[in-house]
């Protein structure tokens, strides 16, 4: 399973609309040669060359951002404990103590979606997260989470597509690769993987809460997410949820 590279990721768009080489280099207005080399990685298209390429292959938003970023030389992502004590202060942890008692689930995450720190509630609506290295997309491929998470089979795409584009930045990152090769041994990610190779998403249609199962509620509880990045340092973001049940999932 390939880390994202911007060389594969254009000739995945291309073969995605079944267009030959030569469509694609027409409509994107440069040489058949030169788009060869550039899917072969013998060449980096210049910043106008790939304006070219995305107006004439008419990306998505989604698909247009990730192309930018895999351009775009790679970030540094810095080590969860790094993180994890960017935010270990008495403001942040009394931001948590006042959701929590407002029924509000809050987490600081990495972008690779791994928890830095939450309100007690994200635990209690998550079983099994801790045992999945607090990571949500490890958590998402775990039995626990198959028999919480109602449309498990719809949800799942989403999730590969959302983790393929928060790749894409921190590409050359050890978490990410270690991330990915965890996540490759199992069977349905690794479908989902390979088989939407051109499918990126970036934050949750609005109006599209998650549906969970709880034992205590006599129909699914859905959850609304709202995500934004921290003010500082930008690789930690911030999520909060709301259940119509006031998020009380105990």
């Amino acid at each position: 399973m390939e880390m994202p590279n911007l060389h594969t990721w254009l000739d995945q768009l291309r073969q995605e609309r079944g267009w030959s080489r030569e469509i694609a280099a027409a409509r994107a207005r440069i040489s058949t040669a030169y788009l060869f080399k550039i899917e072969h990685g013998l060449s980096v298209p210049t910043i106008d060359t790939l304006a070219k390429i995305v107006r004439g292959y008419e990306l998505d938003p989604a698909q247009r951002r990730h192309t930018y970023d895999l351009w775009n030389p790679p970030l540094r992502l810095p080590a969860d404990d790094e993180l994890r004590h960017q935010i270990a202060t008495p403001e942040v942890n009394a931001h948590l103590a006042h959701l929590d008692s407002a029924r509000i689930i809050c987490a600081y995450t990495t972008p690779l979606s791994t928890v830095l720190t939450a309100s007690d509630r994200l635990y209690d609506a998550l079983p099994g997260l801790r045992q999945a290295g607090n990571n949500i997309a490890l958590w998402f491929f775990q039995p626990a989470a198959r028999e919480l998470v109602v449309d498990w089979d719809d949800e799942a795409p989403h999730v590969v597509a959302a983790l393929r584009a928060a790749i894409g930045p921190y590409r050359l990152s050890h978490h990410a690769l270690a991330l990915l090769r965890t996540l490759a041994a199992n069977p349905r990610f690794a479908a989902l993987w390979t088989t939407h190779p051109a499918t990126v998403s970036y934050g949750r249609p609005a109006g599209k809460p998650v549906l969970l199962r709880h034992s205590n509620s006599p129909g699914p509880v859905a959850i609304s997410l709202q995500i934004s990045e921290f003010h500082s340092p930008h690789a930690i973001l911030v999520a909060y949820a709301i259940s119509n049940a006031s998020a009380e999932c105990k």
